[in-house]
């Protein structure tokens, strides 16, 4: 099969090793190249070639004309879980701190003590909303804080995978302000699941790529079997309590705050027929 090479012109001032003063300059310029290419004939620095497979890492000359070992930048990037912590605290503060703003006495009220308990009365919806929300984020913070304790290292699949986890994060204070607007609709009950589910599925696609990536030592396995049965598990509760709303709305929300007590208390043993520890 002919191979096709396509090669773009590299200003290059100085043929000698010495071009790469560091090896830093190594690294930059193996960045910036699109891919280095193996046993491909003809194919130089800045060339690209179709049809054959492709390294994504390879050596340069460094400082002293000794080949210097470069990675991708896809392999060099997201490789620090503390600062997948770091990031992820300051997104739940600040989901934390937006469901409360949703929380204030209407203009207008009345100075007298019946019409100010009459205003407080009607905020009822949306103080069970905020109580709902901040405890659900409070679990899915500990939930992630648990991943994160499982893996020795990470990569940028794993990374990406938690910033889709903190972009569903970051709806759940319009899902709960719509839920407290509207707390009779099946549409608001509806919406407010889906949120959970998006934010069950992200930790699970985590948890199941850090574990095939081989990232969680062998002796961790069973922690992290463990993990993905509570996810399941807060799941199905979640599910079933959102099904409650075709008989009524209020059921489901009622049901939701009692999942919550389940994992809020945190059995420390669940049954066998739940995890397969």
């Amino acid at each position: 099969m002919p191979v096709t090479v396509r090669c773009r012109s590299v200003n290059i001032t100085s043929p000698r090793p010495e071009y790469f003063r560091t090896a830093r300059s190594a690294v930059r310029a193996a960045i910036s190249m699109n891919r280095l290419r193996k046993n491909v004939p003809g194919t130089a620095l800045g060339c690209r070639t179709k049809g054959q497979p492709g390294r994504s890492a390879g050596s340069l000359p460094g400082p002293s004309g000794r080949m210097v070992e470069v990675s991708s930048y896809n392999e060099i990037s997201g490789q620090s879980l503390e600062r997948i912590r770091a990031l992820s605290d300051g997104v739940f503060a600040v989901a934390m701190t937006l469901l409360v703003l949703d929380v204030k006495l209407p203009a207008g009220v009345g100075d007298t003590d019946a019409q100010l308990w009459h205003a407080v009365a009607d905020l009822a919806p949306k103080f069970t909303a905020y109580l709902l929300s901040f405890t659900m984020l409070g679990l899915f913070w500990l939930a992630q804080h648990t991943l994160l304790a499982l893996p020795i290292r990470s990569d940028r699949p794993f990374t990406l995978t938690q910033l889709g986890f903190l972009f569903v994060v970051t709806l759940l204070p319009f899902s709960a302000a719509v839920l407290a607007e509207h707390p009779h609709t099946r549409v608001a009950i509806g919406l407010y699941w889906l949120n959970l589910l998006l934010m069950g599925l992200m930790l699970a696609v985590g948890r199941t790529y850090m574990v095939k990536a081989g990232h969680v030592p062998d002796e961790q396995l069973d922690d992290a079997t463990a993990y993905l049965d509570r996810l399941v598990l807060a799941q199905t509760l979640y599910a079933l309590s959102a099904a409650l709303c075709f008989a009524d709305p209020i059921y489901s929300i009622v049901a939701l705050l009692l999942a919550q007590s389940v994992f809020l208390v945190s059995p420390p043993r669940l049954p066998r027929f739940i995890t397969r520890r």
